[in-house]
């Protein structure tokens, strides 16, 4: 058989498939979007606004008017945006997210927060911001103590002082790569990295910093206040850059086990942290290697997103984040699903154009409804209901929820949050291999 024979049969075969596949599904009662907004009650109800410039240009003043705004890169790859959304969800205040384009060029530009009387900070502020977001925002824990030290203002110090005096200094300021390369006025060639060493000396520092308060696994012990808010996004790149680079350096082990014990315990005691506000390591690793494409970077490199432990349970820490919020689904499976039927008119584009195997956009639609019937039937995130799940989905519905855990499908957290994505994958890690029709 000559190849253009061949490529006309294999492109038959597909369209066969993909019809076969959306027959099957249609005569087994695949739901509609009506079907499954009705089986997702959060669905029902409006979550805080968010206005993208970058689609629908700049937002009208009178949306703004009176309220907090936050303006942050569309990403949320930027350290300081991620500081204050996490300030603000730590005292559960009310605010409007407005998404921006940034080139990541300048960093501490973002965020620029706009108070209801018309202030506005910026994040080379990034001290005062924290300040005024405990000054304006009194719920929640008062993120500045001062019963911890008779002496010091422990939180503050470690803010304004111990931080710069802890990471490697003489590095080239950078969102998408903190503290990696040498400063220009320092460094031998472009591009050169800090020697591991001196992150040894970092992490060790981190390591003690961690452990003088033995009442708590934060920075000032039992609670987390806003030097615990300014650290965690350096922290949390640390864990999923710096094994990309140098081997045996792995801030998340137990070689600094206060340090591990501060990063599953914002996981777990800070919900909001975990559900809404923290990046995954792949996304960090992706934008090191999409900034640097020339650096020589480890490869598979394993890296855990969340605790390990048996005891860790992800169920109870959305429950958490979910008490009281009539627009957040009751379990991250239903989390998961409900971001899809939001989304599901730009999702089934993008599922058309990065599935090779799904050949229109019925195909796109039929397959991420599915998807999402399946997810909403699953009551918990857990590894056997995923495996039972996954044996069910369609090939066109594996692709689509492998497309979706990917860094072009639903970002995390720009469009879910770590746990419900931390969901979806687990059914893609658990779907049948090789790809059956």
């Amino acid at each position: 058989m000559t190849t253009s024979n061949l490529l006309v049969l294999s492109a038959t075969l597909l369209a066969s498939s993909n019809a076969l596949s959306s027959m099957r599904m249609s005569l087994g009662g695949l739901p509609s979007w009506k079907d499954l907004e009705a089986k997702l009650p959060s669905l029902r109800h409006a979550g805080p606004a968010i206005y993208d410039t970058t689609v629908s240009g700049p937002v009208d003043d009178a949306n703004l008017k009176g309220k907090l705004a936050v303006y942050v890169d569309r990403n949320h790859w930027c350290p300081n945006t991620q500081s204050a959304l996490l300030a603000l969800e730590v005292k559960n205040a009310e605010y409007v997210k407005v998404l921006v384009d940034n080139d990541y060029t300048e960093p501490n530009t973002l965020p620029r927060v706009q108070w209801p009387d018309g202030t506005v900070q910026e994040g080379k502020d990034m001290y005062d911001i924290l300040e005024k977001i405990q000054k304006e925002c009194p719920d929640g824990p008062d993120l500045y103590p001062q019963d911890i030290s008779v002496s010091v203002d422990i939180v503050r110090a470690s803010i304004e002082r111990r931080f710069d005096g802890i990471m490697p200094r003489y590095t080239e300021p950078s969102s998408v790569a903190p503290f990696i390369f040498r400063d220009e006025q320092f460094r031998e060639h472009e591009g050169e990295v800090v020697p591991k060493f001196k992150f040894q000396v970092s992490l060790e520092e981190v390591d003690e910093v961690l452990e003088e308060y033995d009442d708590g696994p934060y920075i000032a012990g039992k609670g987390i206040t806003a030097a615990d808010i300014y650290w965690i996004p350096y922290l949390e790149r640390f864990a999923a850059q710096l094994p990309l680079i140098y081997e045996g350096l792995e801030p998340r082990s137990r070689e600094y086990e206060a340090l591990k014990e501060f990063y599953d315990a914002m996981d777990e005691h800070v919900p909001c942290y975990s559900c809404k506000v923290k990046g995954r390591v792949q996304t960090w690793q992706h934008v090191l290697e999409k900034f640097h494409p020339h650096m020589e970077l480890r490869k598979n490199v394993v890296v855990p997103d969340l605790p390990t432990r048996p005891s860790f349970d992800a169920n109870k820490v959305w429950a958490k984040f979910a008490e009281g919020k009539e627009y957040v689904a009751s379990s991250p499976m239903l989390e998961a699903a409900a971001q899809i039927v939001r989304n599901h008119a730009e999702l089934v584009d993008a599922a058309k154009a990065a599935c090779q195997s799904i050949s229109d956009e019925d195909a796109a639609d039929a397959a991420l409804r599915e998807l999402c019937g399946v997810l909403a039937s699953i009551e918990r995130f857990d590894p056997d209901a995923a495996s039972e799940a996954a044996s069910k989905l369609s090939g066109n519905a594996r692709d689509v929820a492998s497309f979706l855990v990917s860094e072009d499908g639903l970002a995390v957290p720009r469009d879910i949050g770590l746990i419900p994505s931390e969901a979806l994958h687990a059914l893609v890690i658990a779907a049948p291999k090789p790809r059956i029709f």
